[in-house]
């Protein structure tokens, strides 16, 4: 049944009503208006008759059913309808509200709810509770920005941020517009929301790509540029570009010819070969020149250009870049100076090094016959160390023959000689014996040293003692040429790990030539131990000395030096170098410290392991 025939059947039955309700006053006695208004009494009549016809089946059947079927179908319409902008709002991130400014109620559509992240049932539905869901930097902002939208009647357009419950940040676009009475008063805003957060973030992405690009091509002096080949200019150009070439930016000149006049004047000719040639069919360029800034400084650039193609594939237009590579330049330009030099160089090398090969020929020749001429000597230096050991043993036995009879004969063990000159003569006989076997024995020394054939005994040797021993050999001696003999010795006694035979040697040769080279004066002898310095054992005279650029030749066998002091004395210069030896196989050093003419000091360093301590020996 169609609405107007509904329509018309409500009419029908509302004009019968009418006429009962006109004749019910006529029917009431005049005693039921003191319990009632005539007016209540007409009312409470209609809707009985109301409450009558509606339990009627006709009217049911004719109206009513009709008119609820006809209302089923608009809503379920309406709510399809609905369905369908919700839906097509959440795939647009898109919402829409209104707010009733007469009650302050405010109604969103589903996807607000969901754009704000907030529950419905928990949001209060008002302008305040909207403004509590934005973000608390832009409030006030928004506020400002909707309240002067009504108070000028125009469009209210603004974009802001929401925070969500978790601190995520959501940027949204707002628009509405407010309907107005007769006297301007607002009546309600209606409006959408939507979600703008991806193209926010991807425009803040685009600026910062963007200020990373600036700064790049300014790091890097490099600058883009577009040349239409339509217009026949630049059509753009990046911020860099007018610093490369030393101008302001609104200086910038977009045709070729305007910009000749900052390229070197040797460069121009070339430079407008390149431009002429770059066209559609062949706009490929690359090309490196000089330019002249302002100031006079002379700069190197390259600029490379490729084609701009459009949907039809058509060359509209040239894409190009140029760079400040004039650090480049300098630097290719020492690289190939440096590359000279270091050229130069290797042929200098290269004939240094064949000097090298003719001196290494020489060299070879020279070690072959140094290495012949050292076997030589080698052979000779064993043939020497033979012969003296040969040479000693065959002189030791008719010495010690000689010395034994002339000790025999000076003490005249078997009677008298007869006349005291032969007494006298024997006694020189043994004096010139004992002194040549001593030398025999240091030669015999020496030889055995340079063979390595001398061996040291292991015994613990008391120095102290062994300097006492010693200074009875050579204090009879001292005393015939008053030189005083004075001793710095330690308490208790100091023992050490050696020789004892040895030592006593090292310290006779070390005493006898300090008491030989001093006329008149004194010998000091010094011992001591320490753990840093281990043990060290002095020899102090007041004697001749010695020259310093002798010290190092007195220490050489069958070496001494001249003076007539020192040669008015027996020796063979062999004591100090032997001395020497005897030190260092016990690990120790022998050093000289002299001064021509006040005296010398020999001092014997042995190591600290050497020294025997107290409870070590206990």
């Amino acid at each position: 049944m169609s609405s107007v025939l509904i329509v018309l059947r409500i009419a029908g039955i509302i004009f019968a009503v009418e006429g009962l309700i006109m004749l019910v006053p006529m029917a009431l006695p005049p005693a039921l208006d003191a319990v009632a208004p005539r007016s209540e009494w007409l009312l409470a009549a209609l809707d009985a008759i109301v409450l009558v016809m509606l339990s009627s089946p006709l009217v049911h059947l004719w109206v009513i059913r009709p008119y609820v079927l006809a209302r089923a179908a608009t809503e379920s319409g309406l709510r399809e309808s609905e369905r369908r902008l919700n839906e097509a709002q959440r795939i647009a991130h898109i919402g829409s509200w209104e707010l009733d400014l007469r009650v302050n109620i405010l109604t969103w559509s589903d996807e607000i709810y969901r754009m704000f992240e907030i529950d419905p049932a928990r949001f209060g539905a008002s302008y305040e509770a909207f403004l509590d869901a934005i973000h608390p930097s832009d409030r006030d902002m928004v506020d400002k920005a909707y309240k002067s939208s009504l108070a000028n009647r125009t469009p209210y357009d603004i974009t802001h941020r929401l925070r969500m419950p978790d601190g995520r940040i959501k940027w949204v676009h707002e628009r509405c517009e407010t309907d107005f009475d007769a006297d301007g008063k607002p009546l309600a805003s209606r409006g959408t929301v939507q979600d703008v957060t991806e193209r926010i973030l991807a425009e803040a992405a685009m600026r910062e790509n963007e200020k990373s690009l600036n700064q790049a091509q300014r790091v890097a002096k490099l600058a883009h540029w577009k040349w239409c080949f339509t217009a026949r200019r630049l059509t753009s150009w990046s911020g860099e570009f007018p610093a490369i070439f030393g101008i302001a930016g609104e200086d910038v000149d977009p045709t070729n010819e305007g910009q000749y006049h900052l390229v070197h004047p040797d460069d121009r000719e070339n430079l407008a070969t390149v431009y002429e040639a770059a066209t559609p069919e062949r706009p490929h360029f690359d090309v490196q020149y000089r330019i002249v800034r302002n100031d006079g400084e002379v700069r190197h650039v390259r600029e490379m250009a490729e084609p701009e193609i459009d949907r039809e594939g058509r060359v509209v237009a040239n894409f190009g870049i140029i760079q400040d590579v004039t650090k480049q330049v300098q630097a290719e330009e020492a690289l190939r100076k440096k590359e000279r030099i270091l050229q130069e160089r290797v042929s200098d090398l290269e004939a240094a090094h064949r000097k090298l090969k003719d001196q290494e020929s020489v060299l070879i020749s020279l070690t072959t016959r140094l290495e012949a001429a050292r076997d030589s000597a080698e052979a000779a230096s064993r043939a020497k160390s033979e012969f003296l050991a040969s040479m000693s043993h065959e002189l030791r036995t008719p010495l010690n023959a000689i010395i034994g009879f002339s000790e025999i004969m000076s003490g005249e063990m078997f009677g008298p000689l007869g006349r005291p000159a032969y007494k006298d003569y024997a006694e020189d006989i043994l004096h010139s014996g004992t002194h040549l076997l001593r030398i025999v024995n240091d030669i015999l020394d020496v030889s055995k040293a340079e063979a390595g054939m001398l061996n040291l005994a292991d015994d613990v040797v008391d120095l102290g003692q062994v300097v006492e021993d010693c200074l009875r050999l050579v204090r009879a001696r001292a005393e015939q040429k008053t030189v005083a003999i004075e001793t710095d010795l330690p308490d208790a006694p100091l023992r050490v790990s050696g020789d004892r035979l040895r030592l006593k040697q090292i310290l006779l040769n070390l005493l006898s030539n300090a008491v030989k080279f001093t006329p008149a004066g004194s010998v000091r002898v010094t011992l001591r131990a320490a753990e840093a310095q281990g043990v060290i054992l002095q020899v102090a005279d007041t004697g001749i000395g010695v020259a310093e650029r002798d010290l190092a030749r007195v220490m050489e066998p069958f070496t001494q030096v001249e003076s007539s002091l020192s040669r008015s004395h027996e020796g063979t210069g062999l004591g100090l170098p032997l001395s020497r030896v005897l030190v260092e196989l016990h690990g120790g050093e022998l050093s000289l410290d002299s001064v021509l003419g006040e005296g010398t000091v020999a001092t014997v360093r042995l190591p600290a392991g050497r020294w025997v301590k107290a409870e070590d020996a206990a």
